[in-house]
């Protein structure tokens, strides 16, 4: 399994997002250009499950921040937030997007793993999207999200889900280019399921596996959901089937038991 020196190495250089805008990097525009990308074309749902408009006056904490675009919806709401990401460009990235919109962020490196920067029962909410799959120890980090989780703190997390991006990479890459003939079937996942491609790590869960990861929360609501660039312009009444029964993402929210 790949190492998180060689996971934070490949996310050095390859922070989400940048890709969305052609404006001057820095810019309002530029960072424009990426909100109206993310929550208008690629991930529509996103503003109503992250929950970004009720969070006002909480302590949110992000794990793995990226270049900060979620995280400053909820500072654009009244949130006291926190990022951390493993990576020394995201945080600088991210940095660059509060001070272009005058907002305070606590911004850190570290690894989702290892959050002994925060004091048990710190935070009101966690989010993460998109990220912990790609940890070696998935379950060391829910961990360390639940212990820094005020009793009935929220999470909210988007992971992988084996719907129709498993199914594109085993029927295609794996089984149809051959891969299966020279490499395991998570050598051709980590191939080509990141938009840069070769990720050292990307896991991937069933219904089942994604509920075992947060079998020590409570109020578990999972949703399935698609990316939109590839079923955006699908008729409605597919385009919901395909996100409810093949998804991309699994989106759970969850609460941390009171006792």
């Amino acid at each position: 399994m790949a190492t998180i020196e060689q996971i934070k190495a490949y996310w050095e250089g390859n922070t989400p997002q940048h890709w969305y805008s052609d404006k001057p990097v820095g810019t309002r525009e530029y960072y424009d250009d990426i909100q109206r990308h993310r929550y208008g074309k690629v991930y529509p749902y996103l503003v109503e499950l992250a929950g970004f408009k009720e969070c006002a006056g909480k302590k949110v904490l992000e794990v793995g921040c990226g270049q900060g675009t979620d995280l400053l919806q909820f500072a654009k709401n009244g949130a006291e937030v926190y990022g951390i990401d493993l990576t020394d460009g995201a945080i600088q990235k991210a940095s660059q997007m509060f001070a272009a919109y005058g907002l305070k962020a606590e911004l850190s490196r570290q690894n989702s793993e290892d959050l002994s920067a925060f004091a048990d029962a710190t935070f009101d909410l966690v989010y993460s999207f998109g990220v912990i799959h790609h940890t070696p120890d998935t379950e060391r980090a829910l961990a360390e999200i639940r212990r820094v989780l005020k009793p009935g703190g929220r999470l909210c997390l988007m992971i992988y889900s084996k719907g129709f991006n498993f199914a594109v990479r085993l029927l295609y890459f794996h089984l149809a280019k051959g891969n299966f003939l020279s490499q395991s079937l998570q050598t051709t996942i980590n191939q080509y399921t990141e938009y840069r491609r070769n990720s050292p790590l990307t896991k991937m869960y069933s219904r089942r596996e994604a509920l075992e990861l947060v079998k020590d929360f409570e109020d578990v609501e999972l949703y399935m959901r698609h990316n939109h660039h590839f079923v955006g312009r699908l008729p409605l009444e597919v385009r919901q089937l395909v996100e409810k029964r093949i998804g991309d993402n699994w989106f759970i929210r969850a609460r941390k038991p009171r006792a």
